[in-house]
């Protein structure tokens, strides 16, 4: 469970898949984690599923608005190109959101 969330290579893959999200899920969070939960569990997610996700998204984006250099470091992580899709604080908050959607037991599992 620890390298699931502490790995440089998982951290690093989580920022790809937020590239992936801000890129092709349409401009709204909820859209883009709509996204994010139906490439690691397969289904879109229920409301009583979204809705806390989007409050743990809204909450990470405000920390690393308030620690930019924090959202730089986290980025920074891993081999694969930085692409600037959105703000470092945004993205930042979109890589730890996926962390957590693919740390969730359907995703690890599917089913």
């Amino acid at each position: 469970a620890l390298v699931l969330l502490n790995d440089p290579q998982v951290v690093e893959a989580n920022r790809v898949m937020a590239y992936r999200a801000i890129a092709q899920a349409g401009a709204a969070p909820r859209e883009r984690i709509a996204y994010l939960f139906r490439l690691a569990t397969s289904r879109q997610p229920v409301e009583s599923e979204l809705l806390p996700l989007l409050d743990y998204f809204e909450v990470e984006l405000a920390r690393f608005r308030g620690n930019p250099k924090a959202a730089e470091q986290f980025l920074a992580m891993g081999q694969y190109p930085q692409k600037k899709l959105a703000s470092l604080p945004e993205m930042a908050a979109y890589a730890l959101l996926a962390n957590a959607i693919f740390n969730l037991d359907e995703a690890i599992t599917k089913g």
